[in-house]
């Protein structure tokens, strides 16, 4: 019995998979509920429970933001002063960037891949 749970273990330090199926047979192991990576959104997580159940938590605003490097974060508008002397939120889902001052534009803000500029 000992094999059988030191395998279990070992997975259960990452509770994140991809689809429902790993998801679902991670959970069982692991007695724990998992997450499935592929159902997440900016305001939906998804988790398989113990039981072969899901549990979908969803927020009526965004709650995550996929980064550049496609990890997800929690949003997080706590400003940050840049390499350049502007400003800008840590996470978040329209990204914006404030002036740090002096002659330059006022913002810049980005949704949809479109950017829109204050001067």
């Amino acid at each position: 019995m000992a094999f059988a749970a030191a395998p279990a273990s070992a997975a259960c330090t990452s509770l994140i998979r991809p689809d429902a199926k790993a998801a679902t047979a991670l959970a069982k192991a692991c007695r724990k509920p998992v997450l499935i990576s592929s159902a997440r959104t900016t305001t939906t997580t998804v988790v398989a429970n113990v039981n072969g159940s899901f549990t979908s938590t969803e927020w009526a605003v965004p709650h995550w933001v996929l980064t550049a490097d496609g990890s997800w974060r929690t949003v997080d508008t706590t400003l940050h002063v840049n390499v350049d002397g502007s400003v800008s939120p840590v996470a978040s889902p329209n990204p914006v960037t404030l002036s740090g001052g002096g002659n330059s534009v006022l913002a810049r803000q980005v949704s949809n891949r479109q950017e829109l500029v204050w001067s």
